[in-house]
């Protein structure tokens, strides 16, 4: 993520639909960016519907890498764990 500091969650989703049908399992968002018009948040890795009904799942080797606007990726089951706990309005700190 581009930002750093403790944020509260402001949002919760199973499986929002990002731009371009993309799912984002277990988000949580924590930061909205004006001159983006888009959300910062926690999730799983991503994955997309195929035409054939399976599922495109992100590489976990993405973990750690600054690939989106903004978003902190983690494991599934991490992030499942994590939405588990936080509530609304839980902080979170967001730093290196």
């Amino acid at each position: 993520s581009s930002v750093r500091g403790v944020f509260k969650i402001v949002d919760k989703g199973l499986q929002p639909i990002a731009p371009g049908n993309k799912y984002m399992p277990y988000w949580m968002a924590f930061y909205y960016e004006p001159t983006k018009s888009t959300w910062y948040g926690l999730h799983g890795l991503i994955w997309i519907p195929r035409s054939d009904g399976s599922r495109w799942v992100e590489s976990e080797s993405n973990i750690g890498k600054r690939i989106s606007g903004g978003c902190i990726r983690m494991l599934v089951e991490d992030a499942k764990y994590l939405y588990g706990i936080f509530e609304k309005g839980d902080y979170v700190l967001i730093h290196d």
